[in-house]
């Protein structure tokens, strides 16, 4: 309105040009920046998404089954060697003892790496675009439940003196269990390939409360 009426004084089809002119330059410097800047950040989320779909069903469970493999693995021989096999060479088992312990302390620095590091970090970031988005707090929370699992698979090395095999197995069923539900959610979201929108609901309701609280702060005040 301020530079319509500074413009009032040229002629009506100058006018016209010149407010045409400055709609465009405001679309060029203003609008089209947001548009550009919102198109990537949605290009960046669906490559997110593949990305974390493609560890979870290729590259993690390899590292989870080498990792279940050599936890077990040393867990047996250690059985074997306290119980049945008691005449071996005590230099030669104590060897082969501890190459299995640094394989399978290695095999579980590897799945930690692609569990605990590099799954967060996807998780965050395709969270982050709408992070009240219903579809992406439930993602939150199956993410949740796979990193308890996750967190329990890096304690098995620190109790071989008390190995519990019922536990182990009961671990790695919840495991599977937990990974199957993140994998689901995130299968769910590749298969759209666009973001959700935060809620309509929930700004309603939100904005409603807060002006009920206005108000009643109002009544409390008085007149």
């Amino acid at each position: 309105m301020q530079i319509a009426t500074s413009l009032s004084w040229l002629p009506p089809i100058l006018l016209g040009a010149a407010l045409a002119l400055i709609a465009q330059l405001v679309i060029q410097r203003l609008v089209v920046p947001a548009v550009e800047a919102r198109k990537r950040r949605e290009d960046r989320w669906e490559r997110d998404v593949l990305a974390l779909g493609e560890l979870l069903t290729t590259e993690l469970p390899i590292r989870t089954e080498a990792v279940r493999r050599d936890l077990w693995l040393l867990h047996t021989i250690n059985v074997s060697f306290n119980t049945g096999h008691r005449d071996i060479d005590p230099v030669r088992r104590d060897q082969v003892v501890r190459e299995l312990r640094e394989k399978a302390e290695e095999s579980v620095i590897s799945y930690k790496t692609v569990a605990d590091t590099r799954v967060k970090w996807l998780v965050d970031r395709i969270v982050s675009i709408q992070p009240e988005a219903e579809r992406l707090v439930k993602l939150k929370a199956r993410w949740r439940g796979f990193h308890v699992g996750a967190i329990g698979v890096s304690l098995w090395d620190h109790v071989q003196e008390e190995f519990d095999e019922e536990k182990f197995r009961e671990h790695w069923v919840y495991e599977k269990k937990v990974t199957t539900a993140l994998t689901d959610e995130i299968t769910l979201l590749a298969r759209d390939l666009r973001p959700p929108r935060k809620p309509h609901f929930r700004r309603v309701r939100r904005t409603y409360a807060s002006a009920r609280s206005a108000l009643g702060r109002k009544s409390v005040k008085g007149p």
